[in-house]
């Protein structure tokens, strides 16, 4: 029996925001561009991928990751954006600083902290809900792509850890031990199941 081959998407980190200062921020679906390290981190993908056969971008519509995947595409690869491929959702705590939430909401920070998978913000969702999504993207795309095909998938940190954790089958109450740096990339391999294959990081971190 021929083997099947494999298809194959690289899970890409947006690059850097434009944060308004050097602090920490639950940024969830705020709309932010890139920053100019973010441009050059972006620019970074766009040779990096330039070397693969890519033959789509899906990305969040949110416009740190769709500015990344067009430039990464270069005019040369279509860009489409997925709904559910965007950044879980933070409610009222939508770009408070993290040690503002820590200090305005001392009890609901430490319930977070203790049930990360299930816990919800006010108004926001958990990353159950966002896994649940997001990987019903990931199998949409696959089904999307030709068999054996390349191509790149642009996402946030939260998206990107609920797809991980999932792959390699990981209890989501471990997904902040997932390092997702601005730019990295995480090769997953469809071949009738997913695998992910070891991350490549981004040489020009904040």
């Amino acid at each position: 029996m021929e083997q099947q081959k494999e298809t194959i998407c690289y899970l890409v980190r947006h690059g850097h925001p434009q944060l308004p200062d050097g602090r920490k921020y639950y940024l969830g679906r705020t709309d932010l561009p890139l920053s100019p390290q973010g441009v050059a981190q972006a620019q970074w993908l766009e040779q990096f991928f330039a070397q693969q056969p890519v033959t789509a971008i899906y990305h969040s519509p949110l416009c740190r990751c769709s500015q990344t995947a067009e430039i990464i595409g270069g005019q040369r690869i279509p860009c489409r954006p997925v709904a559910d491929l965007q950044e879980i959702a933070m409610g009222q705590w939508e770009m408070l600083p993290m040690e503002q939430v820590k200090q305005q909401y001392p009890q609901a920070y430490r319930q977070r902290g203790q049930q990360i998978a299930r816990f919800c913000p006010p108004d926001g969702e958990s990353f159950v809900q966002c896994q649940q999504r997001s990987v019903a993207a990931l199998q949409q795309i696959a089904a999307w792509q030709p068999t054996g095909s390349v191509c790149v998938i642009v996402a946030h940190a939260g998206v990107n850890r609920c797809l991980l954790s999932w792959i390699r089958q990981q209890p989501l109450e471990q997904l902040l031990t997932i390092a997702q740096p601005y730019g990295c990339i995480t090769p997953l391999i469809w071949d009738g199941m997913w695998r992910a294959g070891q991350s490549i990081l981004c040489p020009m971190q904040v």
